[in-house]
């Protein structure tokens, strides 16, 4: 079961991005989600599906969100991300004071983020597209 949802998640970004596969598999394989593959994935989505060329050339366009974060992206800083990108609902946590924190438990709660982890884990390629997809699949529910 666990390799069919990787299965059914990969081809639903490729899909998504309809872009450079190359590019995608790069993102699958990061142990460690990069800054600059989770603002490709972010700017694949704000640009109507238009993917950038490159990792690089997103992370350029996306730098003031990316500004404070360091070399790799954890459970926590996604979670924020996504929800500022994606007006994911927030809960009074994330009304009063935005942070990782209150963002990962946001979407915990809307069953988005399925893994026990603490904000601060780091968190994979595969693991961000499999988050990602979740939280297009409840944008597409309920809208």
């Amino acid at each position: 079961m666990k390799h069919f949802l990787a299965v059914v998640f990969f081809f639903a970004a490729a899909a998504l991005f309809g872009q450079s596969n190359e590019i995608i598999d790069e993102i699958l394989a990061e142990p460690q989600l990069s800054p600059a593959a989770a603002a490709y994935l972010l700017a694949s989505l704000s640009d109507g599906n238009q993917a950038p060329a490159s990792m690089e050339e997103a992370l350029a366009s996306l730098s003031d969100q990316f500004a404070d974060l360091g070399e790799s992206i954890s459970v926590g800083e996604f979670a924020l991300l996504l929800q500022e990108n994606l007006d994911l609902p927030k809960g009074l946590g994330s009304l009063v004071y935005p942070s990782p924190r209150y963002a990962l438990r946001d979407l915990r709660f809307l069953g988005i983020i399925q893994m026990k982890a603490h904000p601060a884990t780091p968190l994979s390629g595969e693991g961000a597209l499999r988050i990602l997809g979740r939280a297009l699949e409840k944008l597409e529910v309920h809208s």
